[in-house]
């Protein structure tokens, strides 16, 4: 015959091995949803080729979109991104946060975003072409003529 503490006892442990089979079943359950940002989690950043960039077709769905790239030259587009500091609504200083710089790999180019001085070697992660970066840098007809050698994603080095 079981006293009042063996039940409290038996009824708790009970609750907590509900409660953390729970857990254990949504957590499996999440990073089976997102196994390729699992994948690129893991295995850190891939070293891609020019090979491998001219391979992917849409850069939402490859399996290796956490990229190591290195090139052969680096050009400055011209583009910068600014953090504007402010007071009660008023700017009071501002700063370059990023840049946007071309790495040339033979007859094609791969934009790329960072913080840091201008490097051949970068590494982050590569997304579509946001409406308004391609706006800015295609606004000119040599620009837009050129647009074709350019791949259709960049390489976002600060969401490291």
């Amino acid at each position: 015959m079981e006293n009042w503490i063996a039940k409290r006892i038996r009824g708790t442990s009970f609750r907590r091995f509900f409660a953390w089979t729970l857990v254990l079943v949504i957590g499996v359950l999440a990073m089976m949803s997102d196994q390729r940002y699992i994948a690129n989690f893991v295995r850190g950043p891939y070293a891609l080729t020019q090979a491998d960039l001219d391979s992917i077709r849409d850069v939402s769905i490859t399996p290796r979109y956490y990229a190591h790239v290195a090139a052969v030259k680096v050009l400055d587009t011209g583009l910068r991104q600014y953090r504007v500091h402010t007071q009660n609504g008023v700017e009071t200083s501002r700063e370059e946060s990023g840049a946007y710089r071309a790495l040339v790999f033979g007859h094609r180019f791969l934009v790329v975003r960072t913080a840091g001085a201008a490097s051949p070697v970068a590494e982050g992660k590569l997304v579509p072409w946001p409406a308004e970066l391609e706006s800015q840098l295609f606004d000119s007809k040599e620009m837009r003529s050129l647009r074709s050698s350019f791949y259709p994603f960049y390489l976002d080095g600060e969401s490291c």
